[in-house]
C-alpha cells in the first residue's frame, strides 16, 4: 500500500507527527508513506530549472514528490515486476 499525505504549507510542524502515526499502525505491513506539501510542489514546477534547484533547497526538499511516488511504487511492486513485466 502506498499512502500519499499532501499537507499544507501551515502544517510543515505537524506532517511529522501524523506520518509517525499512521507509520504506527501499519506497522509490519508493506507500506510506504510519502508526504509532500502540494502547493509547494506546484510553485516548484512553475519555476525555471536553477530556480527550482534553490528553492528545494531552502525547502529542504530532496526529490520532487512526483519523482518520490514513483520509486516508492515501484519499491512496492518489487524487481520481480518489471522482470515479469519487460
Amino acid at each position: 500500500m502506498l499512502i500519499a499525505l499532501n499537507f499544507d504549507e501551515s502544517q510543515r510542524g505537524d506532517s511529522e507527527k501524523h506520518v509517525k502515526l499512521i507509520s504506527e499502525k501499519k506497522e509490519g505491513r508493506n507500506t510506504k508513506i510519502v508526504s509532500f506539501f502540494g502547493k509547494i510542489e506546484l510553485e516548484i514546477l512553475k519555476l525555471p530549472d536553477e530556480e527550482a534547484k534553490v528553492f528545494m533547497e531552502e525547502y529542504g526538499i530532496k526529490e520532487s514528490a512526483l519523482n518520490t511516488l514513483i520509486r516508492e511504487a515501484y519499491a512496492l511492486l518489487g524487481a520481480s515486476f518489471l522482470l515479469h513485466r519487460w
